[in-house]
């Protein structure tokens, strides 16, 4: 949780080199999983783990960024 105590979830995703000419601006229109495929990139076989930890103080930082820009 951060400062207000709204539970929120931050994902970290580390890619193949394929897809360093995406553009991050087509996440607003599309999944991340189509933009994968759309790259010829196949996920056959893939892993999620999943932790639970206070946020480094970077990620708090952007977050509170972000929230003001929403509020």
């Amino acid at each position: 949780m951060n400062d207000d105590d709204v539970p929120y979830i931050l994902f970290t995703h580390y890619l193949t080199m394929r897809m360093e000419d995406a553009e991050l601006a087509d996440l607003n229109v599309e999944s991340l999983y189509d933009l994968i495929e759309e790259k010829g990139v196949s996920l056959e076989k893939f892993r999620d783990e999943f932790a639970v930890s206070i946020a480094p103080s970077d990620v708090e930082d952007r977050l509170t960024q972000i929230k003001e820009h929403l509020y």
